[in-house]
């Protein structure tokens, strides 16, 4: 089979393109929240070394995490159920953020619990969408879907980025605007 008609096939499988959107969604989110840490912290009262706690803390989780689900997927083989269980562990953890950056000035330890869950969630989900995507498209190439699966989330990934910073991006020398009335605009 040539490389353009494993293509066309890997891409007229409806449940591959449906895990490459959730994917791409779920990856893209993630990059750009990840890259942009400090743009949206900052105006909550989190210090650069409170972010860098937050991330690493993430990450950390994430790293762990993705050890554990990569060994239960070897005894179990659950993609579909794993994969559902971490993408609703991704929601609820970023409406976790969103109602604990609401809650008040620089709540560190609860922003450290929720972004933990968000590092759980994200971190792990990454490997079990590959693997679960190659083995949706059996027997397509797994490098061929791991490189569709991460062109579309590495697009995603820059859109949201791109719109991130492009939401953040405040004019800090507007001398119209007072510093409070700044901080409550950055918050918003």
């Amino acid at each position: 089979m040539s490389l353009c008609e494993n293509f066309k096939q890997l891409w007229a499988n409806k449940n591959f393109v449906n895990l490459v959107i959730c994917f791409a969604l779920i990856f893209g989110v993630s990059c750009g929240i990840g890259s942009s840490l400090s743009n949206l912290l900052n105006p909550f009262g989190f210090t650069p070394s409170d972010i860098a706690m937050i991330g690493g803390a993430c990450l950390l989780l994430g790293v762990i995490s993705a050890l554990v689900f990569g060994c239960i997927l070897d005894y179990s083989a659950k993609y579909r159920q794993i994969h559902l269980s971490l993408s609703f562990l991704v929601f609820v953890a970023i409406v976790s953020i969103y109602l604990v950056m609401l809650t008040g000035d620089r709540p560190l330890k609860a922003m450290i619990c929720v972004t933990s869950l968000m590092g759980i969630g994200f971190v792990s989900l990454f490997p079990v969408s590959l693997s679960y995507g190659a083995e949706i498209t059996f027997p397509s190439q797994p490098s061929m879907v791991n490189a569709c699966m991460n062109f579309s989330g590495q697009v995603c990934s820059f859109v949201v980025t791109a719109l991130i910073i492009w939401i953040t991006d405040i004019d800090a020398s507007n001398d119209a605007i007072a510093s409070e009335a700044f901080i409550e605009r950055r918050k918003t």
